[in-house]
């Protein structure tokens, strides 16, 4: 890849040395890589730098390759031992699909908890059975490392534990996310975050077939407190809603060529964003959200049944999301005349209508302003009762700024 692109911009220069008023800009979307078999997108923007030598980098790398498979594990007791890894390895193979042993090709311990920490050994054996090529620990077990072949690392800036790659070259870091292939053509596009609320299409993809590729980042990265109920929670979008720095499609491709990136994002959106929803993709909706017209996107698959039976209404797609995709936690959708409430209902699953105007319809594509609710479908009862209370907080907090905007 770093080759393609040297070339790329050596014919860039040369170019515009002759014609003066040519230019182009070049930029890296990130990369798709394949760990223990595994497809993954790279992002292109680094989170953070790991102060390894090149040495140690060169230790822990693959011939050829610059990105290492890195594992950052967090660990708050005293003493950090064999069992306390082997725990840790297992919590995070049973809880998340991001995350494999590819990943503990290098190893970044940090410690979280009071200081000095300790390092009981041997770890070898352990490490040796991973397949671990370099282990690397934070300045709090010093004590317990000196003359050792642990080196001492730091990270530039302080990370969520989880599955990464770092760069032989740099020791940056970048995040890593699954890629699953679209098999029910529930989605239009998948989404990635590139920072401060902004987010981007997902230029990637897993085959060759005419399905949208959806990248999910690792559950390790969120944590629920009570202000993220909802952290780490993977989220599907009716394409009638607006997220910024993408476009809004309607189910129209008229629509989708004629209006640029929103600035924006709705106010239910964002609002299941602030308590910790991770936005993965745009999904299908019929033409504007209208009935069953299905005019420039074919219908979602049911995987219910045979799998082909018929699906109903406009938010289709992410009923069949949360039908087919156990990676896929809750969907976001409109109910008019039973979009929510038909969908969930054939594709066996639970979903919300809220009364009319408690949720703002703030930044979302209206089909009737007399009808139209946000709702939402899941697989889980119990998310689906905390995604209810998020929801009828929105409508509260809503009035409250509208309220105090007309006292002002």
């Amino acid at each position: 890849m770093g080759f393609k692109i040297f070339r790329l911009t050596r014919a860039v220069v040369i170019t515009w040395a002759f014609i003066s008023s040519a230019s182009a800009a070049i930029s890296e979307s990130g990369k798709t890589v394949v760990v223990d078999g595994i497809r993954y997108h790279v992002a292109s923007d680094a989170v953070s730098v790991i102060g390894a030598s090149a040495d140690m980098l060169s230790r822990a790398s693959t011939a050829g390759v610059d990105l290492i498979p890195l594992s950052i594990i967090s660990d708050s007791s005293i003493s950090f031992t064999a069992s306390i890894l082997q725990s840790t390895v297992d919590y995070y193979t049973k809880s998340d699909d991001v995350f494999n042993n590819g990943f503990l090709q290098s190893i970044y311990l940090k410690h979280t908890g009071p200081s000095p920490a300790a390092i009981q050994y041997p770890l070898d054996s352990v490490l040796g059975q991973y397949g671990t090529k370099l282990f690397m620990v934070s300045r709090e077990y010093q004590s317990s490392v000196q003359g050792l072949e642990q080196p001492i690392t730091d990270l530039q800036k302080d990370i969520p534990s989880g599955p990464y790659f770092m760069s032989a070259k740099t020791g940056n870091v970048y995040r890593a996310y699954r890629l699953y292939s679209d098999t029910y053509q529930a989605f239009t596009e998948g989404l990635k975050e590139n920072g401060d609320g902004i987010y981007s299409v997902l230029n990637t993809a897993v085959d060759r077939s005419k399905t949208s590729t959806i990248g999910v980042p690792s559950r390790i990265y969120s944590t629920k407190t009570d202000a993220q109920p909802l952290a780490g929670i993977r989220l599907g979008v009716k394409d009638i809603y607006d997220i910024a720095g993408v476009k809004t499609g309607g189910g129209s491709r008229a629509y989708y060529g004629l209006y640029p990136e929103k600035n924006v994002t709705a106010i239910t959106v964002q609002r299941l964003i602030d308590t910790g929803a991770v936005i993965v993709g745009k999904m299908v909706t019929t033409q504007f959200a209208r009935g069953n017209d299905w005019v420039d996107y074919p219908a979602s698959w049911n995987v219910r049944g045979d799998g082909y039976q018929d699906p109903i209404g406009s938010s289709t797609g992410p009923a069949a999301g949360i039908a087919g995709y156990d990676w896929l936690d809750i969907t976001l959708g409109t109910d008019t005349g039973g979009s929510i409430r038909g969908p969930a209902s054939l594709y066996g699953a639970f979903g919300n209508r809220p009364s009319f105007g408690l949720v703002s319809l703030e930044g979302v594509i209206p089909l009737s302003t007399n009808f139209d609710t946000p709702g939402f479908i899941t697989r889980d009862p119990v998310l689906w009762h905390s995604a209810a209370k998020i929801f009828y907080f929105i409508l509260l907090l809503f009035n409250v700024k509208r309220s105090l905007a007309r006292v002002g």
